[in-house]
């Protein structure tokens, strides 16, 4: 198969805030809706939304550009460095 390369334990943290962190987002914000703790405009609800909408869209260009994108990185016969789409712009942050 394929060569697994070990994690970094610092990496492990950062895994574990950022997976606790989107958990916490939507409880927060429903909390925060039904409460009324915060007041904000319909426009910068409606940007808000089209972000997001923009960020999955990215997401998905870079799934799409790289079939090799997983959570484990792996090490494949025939796995070359990408360069295009995305990667044509911004470094891959994996690849060190």
């Amino acid at each position: 198969m394929g060569q697994v390369l070990r994690r970094s334990p610092h990496k492990k943290f950062i895994m574990i805030g950022a997976l606790l962190s989107f958990v916490a987002m939507p409880v927060l914000s429903a909390t925060d809706h039904r409460l009324g703790w915060s007041s904000v405009p319909t426009s910068v609800v409606i940007l808000g939304d089209i972000l997001i909408v923009l960020a999955y869209i990215g997401i998905y260009l870079v799934f799409r550009e790289n079939t090799y994108g997983a959570s484990t990185i792996q090490i494949a016969e025939g796995q070359k460095v990408i360069s295009t789409g995305p990667y044509a712009v911004v470094r891959h942050p994996m690849y060190g």
